[in-house]
């Protein structure tokens, strides 16, 4: 229904609407274990990183290089994503593809997943399991 109703890409499954929330549970319920094992390396690396007195332009590349770090592991971890997850996807292709063109599809899915499944891990790695510890 959020895909009929919704004429605007930029929001589609942004707003904490029930849909929206259902869909952000139903993500971590089935790809808990799969967020875990593969964000949990990269993760644990920026919390170990201590340096400290980078210049303004290594913070830059540093930070480059852990945003690197974290979508080389959700690329190459895509064969270990759970089948629902991968289903899920491929239902709202479909149907977000009724209204709008591949490219725009495209950005739909990758903000679905990426909003809804990796950030919240990325962003609050203790909340999710990743470390025990404040950070």
């Amino acid at each position: 229904r959020q895909v009929e109703d919704n004429a605007n890409q930029g929001t589609f499954f942004r707003a904490n609407t029930l849909t929206s929330k259902l869909l952000k549970l139903y993500l971590k319920q089935v790809g808990n274990k799969y967020l875990i094992r593969t964000l949990k390396p990269a993760i644990i690396q920026i919390i170990d990183d201590k340096t400290e007195d980078l210049s303004e332009s290594n913070k830059i590349r540093k930070c480059i290089a852990n945003v690197e770090n974290i979508l080389n592991a959700i690329f190459t971890s895509v064969d270990q994503c759970p089948w629902q997850i991968k289903n899920l996807c491929h239902h709202l292709r479909n149907e977000v593809s009724k209204q709008h063109p591949k490219k725009v599809v495209d950005g739909i899915l990758g903000g679905v997943i990426f909003l809804r499944f990796f950030c919240p891990v990325v962003f609050s790695p203790k909340e999710n399991g990743i470390t025990s510890e404040n950070i």
